[in-house]
């Protein structure tokens, strides 16, 4: 009975494909440092291929992808560092401690030499496109879904810049995310009531 309860946490707190902590998983081990009160890192990193390749190749091999990058990644991370699947090919990296800026660039530079490793996949060499975001805690949020959340946002900042794999969290970015938000909702609500026109611009060579 023992066994069977402890395989069925197992299971229920392990990403079934990679073998890593799961999104509750990750968030819950979050938490417990949030309890603590001392400082840690956060970054939340993407390979960026995983919808791709599951177009492309099938879901099977989009599995195979998933597990070659975490084992690939996990090579390069410290070893008080802890790894969670959050979802598709986006992972969660704990540091039990605060890195000031300088070691977190370091790592990400580190970690950014992903995008140019070779990754074999059954009979295909495929390369990952990587986007890093940082959050610490306290100063950029004291929950655990507040700075999973803001490290994730910083990440999808670094993925829409050109020549930039990691930013670190900054609240102008909530700002940015609300602006946005707000001008694709009136976006749509003016193309529903037809208030878009068309304007020329003439152009005169003196």
């Amino acid at each position: 009975m023992k066994e069977q309860q402890e395989e069925i946490w197992r299971l229920a707190s392990l990403d079934p494909i990679t073998n890593m902590p799961n999104r509750e998983s990750i968030t819950e081990s979050v938490y417990h440092l949030t309890r603590k009160r001392d400082p840690f890192t956060l970054f939340s990193l993407s390979f960026n291929r995983i919808a791709e390749i599951n177009h492309t190749f099938g879901y099977e091999l989009g599995d195979e992808w998933r597990v070659a990058t975490v084992n690939q990644l996990i090579r390069l991370l410290p070893k008080d560092a802890m790894l969670g699947h959050l979802d598709a090919d986006n992972v969660l990296i704990v540091l039990p401690r605060r890195m000031e800026d300088p070691e977190v660039l370091a790592l990400g530079k580190k970690l950014g030499t992903l995008s140019t490793h070779r990754f074999r996949v059954a009979v295909y060499d495929l390369f990952a496109r990587i986007s890093i975001g940082v959050s610490r805690y306290p100063e950029d949020g004291v929950q655990a879904s507040e700075l999973i959340k803001h490290a994730y946002i910083a990440m999808n900042r670094a993925d829409k810049k050109i020549g930039a794999q990691l930013e670190l969290y900054s609240s102008q970015m909530d700002i940015e995310s609300l602006k946005r938000y707000e001008l694709l909702r009136d976006m749509r609500g003016a193309l529903q009531k037809k208030e878009f026109y068309l304007m020329y611009q003439p152009k005169v060579n003196a």
